[in-house]
Protein backbone atom coordinates (compact mmCIF):
# COMPACT_ATOMS: atom_id res chain seq x y z
CA UNK A 1 0.00 0.00 0.00
CA UNK A 2 1.00 3.49 -0.53
CA UNK A 3 -0.11 6.21 1.71
CA UNK A 4 -0.73 9.55 0.38
CA UNK A 5 -0.78 12.43 2.25
CA UNK A 6 -2.69 15.32 0.74
CA UNK A 7 -3.68 18.98 1.85
CA UNK A 8 -7.42 19.49 2.18
CA UNK A 9 -9.02 22.11 -0.30
CA UNK A 10 -11.42 23.46 2.39
CA UNK A 11 -9.51 23.00 6.08
CA UNK A 12 -6.23 22.86 4.66
CA UNK A 13 -5.40 19.78 7.00
CA UNK A 14 -3.40 17.22 5.86
CA UNK A 15 -5.44 13.91 4.77
CA UNK A 16 -4.35 10.38 4.41
CA UNK A 17 -4.96 8.19 1.67
CA UNK A 18 -3.70 4.29 1.85
CA UNK A 19 -4.09 3.74 -1.92
CA UNK A 20 -3.00 0.73 -4.30
CA UNK A 21 -0.25 1.45 -6.29
CA UNK A 22 2.33 0.44 -8.84
CA UNK A 23 6.29 1.44 -9.54
CA UNK A 24 6.52 2.41 -13.26
CA UNK A 25 8.37 4.69 -15.53
CA UNK A 26 10.22 6.35 -11.99
CA UNK A 27 6.49 7.00 -10.36
CA UNK A 28 3.89 5.78 -8.90
CA UNK A 29 0.51 5.39 -10.12
CA UNK A 30 -2.42 5.76 -8.39
CA UNK A 31 -6.50 5.43 -9.38
CA UNK A 32 -9.14 7.87 -7.76
CA UNK A 33 -11.72 4.45 -7.31
CA UNK A 34 -14.59 6.48 -7.22
CA UNK A 35 -13.62 8.48 -10.21
CA UNK A 36 -13.99 12.59 -9.90
CA UNK A 37 -15.65 12.30 -7.17
CA UNK A 38 -12.88 11.27 -4.89
CA UNK A 39 -12.40 13.42 -1.78
CA UNK A 40 -8.23 13.02 -1.86
CA UNK A 41 -8.28 13.70 -6.23
CA UNK A 42 -10.40 16.69 -6.03
CA UNK A 43 -7.92 18.18 -3.01
CA UNK A 44 -4.65 17.40 -5.24
CA UNK A 45 -6.44 19.47 -7.94
CA UNK A 46 -6.54 22.54 -5.76
CA UNK A 47 -3.03 21.45 -4.69
CA UNK A 48 -0.90 18.50 -6.41
CA UNK A 49 2.19 18.79 -3.86
CA UNK A 50 1.89 15.84 -2.33
CA UNK A 51 3.89 13.04 0.23
CA UNK A 52 3.69 9.20 -0.48
CA UNK A 53 4.91 6.94 1.88
CA UNK A 54 5.55 3.54 0.24
CA UNK A 55 7.49 0.45 1.61
CA UNK A 56 11.29 2.36 0.84
CA UNK A 57 10.50 5.12 1.83
CA UNK A 58 8.41 8.75 2.38
CA UNK A 59 8.59 11.14 -0.69
CA UNK A 60 7.19 14.65 -1.37
CA UNK A 61 6.50 15.19 -5.10
CA UNK A 62 3.77 16.32 -7.44
CA UNK A 63 0.72 14.24 -8.15
CA UNK A 64 -0.73 15.02 -11.80
CA UNK A 65 -3.70 13.41 -13.42
CA UNK A 66 -2.17 11.54 -16.69
CA UNK A 67 -5.05 11.95 -19.66
CA UNK A 68 -2.59 10.66 -22.30
CA UNK A 69 -4.32 7.51 -23.90
CA UNK A 70 -1.29 5.63 -24.83
CA UNK A 71 0.26 6.41 -21.43
CA UNK A 72 -2.98 4.84 -19.78
CA UNK A 73 -3.50 2.01 -22.43
CA UNK A 74 -0.11 0.71 -21.31
CA UNK A 75 0.01 1.79 -17.77
CA UNK A 76 -4.00 0.84 -16.44
CA UNK A 77 -3.85 -3.08 -17.10
CA UNK A 78 -0.40 -3.18 -15.19
CA UNK A 79 -2.01 -1.28 -12.19
CA UNK A 80 -4.68 -3.35 -12.58
CA UNK A 81 -3.07 -6.57 -12.48
CA UNK A 82 -0.31 -5.22 -9.88
CA UNK A 83 -3.04 -4.43 -7.39
CA UNK A 84 -5.75 -7.39 -8.39
CA UNK A 85 -8.77 -7.31 -6.21
CA UNK A 86 -9.83 -3.73 -6.34
CA UNK A 87 -11.18 -4.10 -10.00
CA UNK A 88 -12.93 -7.47 -9.07
CA UNK A 89 -15.03 -5.02 -6.95
CA UNK A 90 -16.61 -3.46 -10.05
CA UNK A 91 -16.82 -6.76 -12.07
CA UNK A 92 -13.66 -6.78 -13.26
CA UNK A 93 -11.20 -9.88 -13.17
CA UNK A 94 -7.73 -8.28 -13.66
CA UNK A 95 -6.61 -11.84 -14.29
CA UNK A 96 -9.23 -12.83 -16.92
CA UNK A 97 -9.54 -9.44 -18.58
CA UNK A 98 -7.69 -8.32 -21.72
CA UNK A 99 -6.34 -4.96 -21.72
CA UNK A 100 -8.44 -3.42 -23.64
CA UNK A 101 -11.86 -4.55 -21.33
CA UNK A 102 -9.62 -2.60 -18.44
CA UNK A 103 -8.82 -0.01 -20.20
CA UNK A 104 -12.64 1.11 -21.56
CA UNK A 105 -13.85 -0.31 -17.70
CA UNK A 106 -11.55 2.53 -16.23
CA UNK A 107 -11.93 4.66 -18.84
CA UNK A 108 -13.98 7.43 -16.29
CA UNK A 109 -11.49 6.61 -13.46
CA UNK A 110 -8.47 9.38 -12.99
CA UNK A 111 -5.21 7.78 -13.22
CA UNK A 112 -2.75 9.46 -10.67
CA UNK A 113 1.21 9.79 -11.13
CA UNK A 114 2.99 10.45 -8.60
CA UNK A 115 6.18 12.08 -9.37
CA UNK A 116 9.15 12.62 -6.52
CA UNK A 117 11.17 15.54 -5.77
CA UNK A 118 13.90 13.45 -5.46
CA UNK A 119 14.26 11.85 -8.42
CA UNK A 120 12.48 8.81 -10.27
CA UNK A 121 11.61 5.81 -8.00
CA UNK A 122 12.55 2.22 -8.32
CA UNK A 123 10.71 -0.78 -7.77
CA UNK A 124 11.74 -2.47 -4.84
CA UNK A 125 10.90 -6.29 -3.23
CA UNK A 126 7.86 -5.01 -1.24
CA UNK A 127 6.40 -3.23 -3.81
CA UNK A 128 3.71 -4.53 -6.17
CA UNK A 129 5.11 -7.31 -8.74
CA UNK A 130 8.57 -7.05 -6.03
CA UNK A 131 9.57 -10.69 -4.98
CA UNK A 132 9.05 -10.23 -0.81
CA UNK A 133 5.48 -11.23 -1.03
CA UNK A 134 6.50 -14.92 -2.24
CA UNK A 135 7.77 -15.57 1.44
CA UNK A 136 5.43 -13.49 3.44
CA UNK A 137 2.75 -15.54 1.11
CA UNK A 138 4.44 -18.85 1.90
CA UNK A 139 4.78 -17.82 5.88
CA UNK A 140 0.98 -17.10 6.00
CA UNK A 141 0.42 -20.22 4.46
CA UNK A 142 2.15 -22.45 6.38
CA UNK A 143 0.54 -20.81 10.04
CA UNK A 144 -2.91 -21.51 8.16
CA UNK A 145 -1.98 -25.09 7.80
CA UNK A 146 -0.46 -25.44 11.32
CA UNK A 147 -3.70 -23.59 12.96
CA UNK A 148 -6.09 -25.86 10.75
CA UNK A 149 -4.26 -28.86 12.47
CA UNK A 150 -4.14 -27.72 15.95
CA UNK A 151 -7.87 -26.63 15.67
CA UNK A 152 -8.88 -30.33 14.34
CA UNK A 153 -6.91 -31.88 17.20
CA UNK A 154 -8.17 -29.44 19.94
CA UNK A 155 -12.01 -30.41 18.37
CA UNK A 156 -11.06 -33.95 18.28
CA UNK A 157 -10.01 -33.99 21.78
CA UNK A 158 -12.96 -32.08 22.68
CA UNK A 159 -15.77 -35.00 21.46
CA UNK A 160 -14.03 -37.80 23.11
Amino acid sequence: MLLLRVRGRKSGVMRETPLSYLVAEGAAWVLAGFGPRTEWYRNLLVDPHVEAWLPGGRHAGIATEERDPAVRARTLPLLVKATGAPSLMIGLNPWTASDEAIITALAWVPLIRFSPDDGPLETGPDDPGGSAWIWRQALALGFSWLACKVARRAVGLFLR
